[in-house]
């Protein structure tokens, strides 16, 4: 089994493509690679985003204003040097990368995670600024950790809204105000994460929604769905393919091998005697 292993894994190093940069190197691709290529996209990217974001920081200060923008615009710029191949190999992988960020479950990941974000750094922002202003509990609580005296009798317990919101403004207190700081930058940083995913979604699935038809009528089981597989392999993540099927197992077929394999089916509907799918290749 091991010996089987290392055999598949060689003859498929062999039958991966390969790019010859104008450097005198070769690389191996990595588009059929989907997750591999994804961490590779993420780590160069960071290896451009951190420094910058060093360099912003020590030029405007630290005030999480200094680098509003500062994402977004790089990417935009990224994504223009890579339409006009700018980028050489890291072009392709690059919007490929923000394409994938829409599609299937990684796109309900992403959205989920960056809307559940934005939603615990508003509430923690809104909590300090309560207990802040209303600063009675604050104090108090203050009071009794600073001096060691001090309690909460029965007769003045506070309410659950007033005790969490005091605990997070003595919180902000005793840091110095950094814990404000930091959920203020998160909160920023996540908003504009949030406007990068709307503007990568119009820039790359809009402008890279290519259509493509493949008529299997008359064709009879398993060709229909033989061949679905075979064009959406020679797609790229993002574009469309429209299939015209008049086999009557051609529905259950395509439909399965599609949410199989992790592509989206779009639509599923009959005209004349024929049926018609619309599937989005997703990785």
């Amino acid at each position: 089994m091991l010996k089987m292993g290392i055999f598949k894994t060689v003859r498929d190093l062999k039958n991966e493509k390969t790019h010859t940069h104008r450097f005198g190197f070769t690389m191996i691709s990595l588009s059929n690679r989907p997750r591999l290529e994804m961490l590779v996209t993420s780590l160069m990217l960071g290896a451009i985003l951190f420094p910058v974001r060093l360099l912003i920081v020590r030029i405007v200060g630290n005030d999480w204003y200094g680098s509003l923008g500062i994402l977004t615009a790089i990417t935009i710029l990224l994504y223009i040097l890579a339409k006009k191949n700018k980028l050489s190999f890291f072009g392709p992988m690059y919007i490929r990368f923000l394409m994938r960020l829409h599609g299937g479950k990684r796109r309900v990941i992403v959205y989920s995670v960056t809307s559940l974000m934005l939603i615990i750094s508003a509430s923690v922002i809104y909590a300090i600024n309560e207990g802040d202003q209303n600063p009675y509990w604050r104090d108090k609580i203050i009071t009794m950790v600073e001096t060691g005296s001090g309690r909460i009798t029965s007769n003045e317990l506070p309410t659950d809204r007033e005790l969490i919101t005091a605990v997070m403004a003595v919180t902000n207190h005793i840091s110095d105000g950094w814990y404000l700081h930091f959920w203020t930058v998160l909160f920023i940083e996540e908003v504009e994460v949030t406007v990068l995913l709307i503007i990568t979604k119009i820039i790359t699935i809009k402008k890279h929604r290519v259509t493509k038809m493949l008529d299997a009528r008359g064709l009879f089981c398993p060709e229909p769905v033989f061949r679905t597989k075979i064009e959406v392999e020679r797609m790229q993540v993002g574009e469309m393919l429209t299939v015209l099927a008049d086999d009557p197992n051609a529905e259950e077929d395509v439909t399965i091998w599609v949410k199989r394999n992790g592509h989206e089916l779009l639509s599923l509907q009959k005209k004349d005697s024929a049926l018609e799918f619309q599937i989005k290749k997703v990785k």
